[in-house]
């Protein structure tokens, strides 16, 4: 289920993509599947709720999803603004920090996330 967090999107992608590049679906069901992706009363609901359910809708709600919550430029500094915020928070507050193996693996999620945008070391620097 997609609730409209940015955070969510590359996953939602990910699964929906599925469905929606499917030759055997027609637009109608790929709506409805969309439709029903959604978490209830979520921003992502309502925007897809926002269109009547029609075949000729199915590619303006799918776009209008790719540019509400999957813009790439927003995730990018969404998942960098997360990462300097963990790694400062981490440097400041020392009594709250997590444990090495917990402060790893939420780096690397964050470093993960980046990458499967595409921004490596090379693009971010």
């Amino acid at each position: 289920m997609f609730s409209g967090d940015p955070k969510e999107y590359l996953t939602f992608w990910s699964i929906f993509s599925k469905i929606h590049d499917s030759e055997e679906l027609i637009a109608i069901d790929e709506f409805q599947y969309s439709y029903h992706s959604m978490e209830p009363d979520s921003k992502a609901a309502r925007l897809i709720s926002s269109f009547p359910i029609t075949a000729e809708n199915y590619p303006k709600t799918v776009q209008q999803l790719k540019l509400r919550f999957g813009r790439e430029d927003l995730l990018v500094q969404i998942y960098v603004r997360d990462l300097l915020s963990l790694v400062l928070k981490n440097a400041t507050t020392a009594k709250n920090a997590p444990d090495l193996a917990t402060f790893y693996d939420m780096l690397e999620t964050k470093l993960r996330a980046l990458k499967s945008l595409g921004r490596t070391k090379k693009k971010i620097c």
